[in-house]
């Protein structure tokens, strides 16, 4: 009787001793698995801080890049002038890798570049693929670096960026030149800033359509403006009104004053600063003009 109770206590107090040990079991586990969550959400925080960074610094670049292109495609021009002497040549304008390096460090800031995740800083920066007026009017700037990826120094990630511009020498008018010399007469309109080369250009030789004018507010012209009421006529809604394809008013009359445009045939010697119509300047063009 005495040893069963006795191999009773032991029992007991053994299962004591498991339960313990199991306690300190799962403690522990919850402790690597906290650990763990909170490593994985600190890793998580780091990428996506490096992610920002990264994208900041790619922005600060890309702004300086489109600067120094606006100030090289303006700098071209120098480069077509002729002073007696002679033409002056790209470098002389700043047409090469070094200004364009130069520059885009000076607006982006060597102490940012030199601390930032690009390998070797601003030295790093590399402007080997830009291209200067190849094709006589197209500047291409073209910056590519390396950056480094953290706690792995094996990799790196290589970027490139671009910026356009078509160089603009002035307005070249030598067409506009050969249309008049091959017309006479032009037509032009006592308000028009323009002269036109058909009479029946859609801008002079204005075509009206009556529609109601209830509709009108869900009507819009060829360009895809809406119309509003002429400030001449004053028009309502409650009847016909007319509109124009290319105007943005619609009339309460065929005779208001706002569109009755009457051409006036001159010579071509006598349009002044007026430019020519956009349309009529398309129709020449397609009609071989």
């Amino acid at each position: 009787m005495r040893m069963s109770i006795k191999k009773r206590r032991i029992t007991g107090k053994n299962m004591g001793k498991n339960k313990q040990t199991i306690r300190r079991t799962e403690r522990a586990s919850v402790t690597v698995e906290t650990s763990l969550i909170l490593f994985l959400f600190m890793m998580f925080f780091i990428c996506m801080m490096y992610f920002y960074i990264i994208l900041n610094l790619e922005i600060k670049i890309q702004t300086a890049l489109e600067q120094t292109a606006d100030t090289q495609a303006a700098y071209a021009a120098v480069s077509n002038y002729h002073d007696g002497k002679g033409t002056f040549s790209y470098i002389q304008c700043g047409l090469d890798q070094a200004f364009a390096k130069a520059n885009v460090i000076r607006l982006t800031g060597k102490n940012y570049l030199d601390n930032s995740w690009i390998k070797g800083g601003s030295s790093g920066l590399s402007f080997l693929k830009s291209s200067f007026l190849k094709d006589g009017v197209t500047l291409s700037l073209v910056v590519s670096y390396k950056i480094k990826i953290p706690f792995f120094s094996v990799a790196d990630i290589n970027i490139e960026q671009r910026a356009y511009r078509r160089v603009w020498y002035g307005e070249d008018t030598s067409n506009l030149k050969n249309v008049k010399n091959k017309q006479d007469t032009v037509y032009i309109t006592e308000s028009g800033v323009v002269y036109h080369l058909y009479e029946d250009c859609d801008y002079i030789d204005v075509k009206l359509r009556a529609v109601k004018g209830t509709e009108v507010s869900s009507l819009r012209n060829v360009d895809g403006c809406l119309y509003y009421p002429c400030e001449s006529c004053k028009p309502d809604t409650k009847g016909t009104v007319y509109i124009t394809s290319y105007g943005t008013r619609y009339h309460k009359s065929q005779e208001c004053s706002a569109i009755e445009k009457h051409p006036m045939q001159i010579s071509v010697d006598d349009t002044g600063n007026r430019d020519l119509c956009s349309k009529c300047e398309k129709k020449s063009e397609m009609e071989g003009g």
